[in-house]
C-alpha cells in the first residue's frame, strides 16, 4: 500500500508546474546528500507562507530536525523562545535517546528535474508528508528573511489538492 500511494504522490507533485521562478529565488532542487544532517527552522514571515492552511501545523517556535543518512528522522520543539544556540554535535546527541518513529526518503526525477522528500511515521498508519526540497545556492533576501546559501527550503505538497500548502526554512547546524 505504502509503495503505491509513493508513486502517486511521486507522478502528481512531478506532474505540476514548477510554482516558484528559482533562478529568480537563488533556490535549486536538493539533492539527498544536502538534507542529510542537523538543521534548525528559522522564522518563516507569514507573508511568505502559503494561504492554503488555516493555521500553523507546527506552531512551536524552536524546532530542530537531524535527517540521518539511515532514513530516520528525530526533531525537537520547544513552544516558545528563546531558542537553544545547539551545534550539529549537540544536536545529535539531544535526540540519540528520541524513538526512530519517522522517517524520510529521497527521490528524483531525471525527466522531470524534480525531487521529492517523503517523511513516512511507524507510529501512524498511513501516515505520508510529501515535501519539495529546495536548497539555497545564491544569498537573497526576502519578507525581511535572509536565505544564505546552504539553506533548506521546504515546500509541503497536499497531494489532494496537488497545491503546496507550507514552506519550512531551515539553516544547516554545524
Amino acid at each position: 500500500m505504502f509503495t503505491t500511494r509513493w508513486i502517486v504522490a511521486l507522478s502528481l507533485l512531478l506532474a505540476g508546474a514548477p510554482v516558484f521562478p528559482q533562478a529568480d529565488r537563488g533556490e535549486i532542487n536538493a539533492a539527498a546528500a544536502d538534507i542529510q544532517g542537523e538543521w534548525q527552522l528559522l522564522p518563516m514571515p507569514d507573508a511568505m507562507q502559503f494561504k492554503a492552511l488555516p493555521f500553523n501545523p507546527w506552531p512551536s517556535e524552536c524546532q530542530y530536525f537531524s535527517y540521518a543518512p539511515t532514513g530516520d528522522l528525530k526533531s525537537i520543539e520547544k513552544l516558545k523562545a528563546p531558542c537553544a544556540v545547539m551545534t550539529a554535535a549537540q544536536l545529535r546527541e539531544t535526540v540519540k535517546n528520541v524513538p526512530a518513529v519517522a522517517s524520510w526518503k529521497y527521490d528524483f526525477s531525471a525527466s522531470h528535474q524534480k525531487g521529492i522528500l517523503i517523511v513516512t511515521r511507524s507510529d501512524k498508519k498511513d501516515y505520508m508528508e510529501v515535501w519539495e526540497p529546495h536548497i539555497v545556492d545564491k544569498a537573497f533576501a526576502k519578507g525581511g528573511e535572509q536565505f544564505l546559501a546552504g539553506d533548506l527550503i521546504l515546500y509541503l505538497a497536499d497531494m489532494e489538492s496537488k497545491q503546496l500548502v507550507w514552506v519550512r526554512h531551515l539553516r544547516k547546524l554545524s
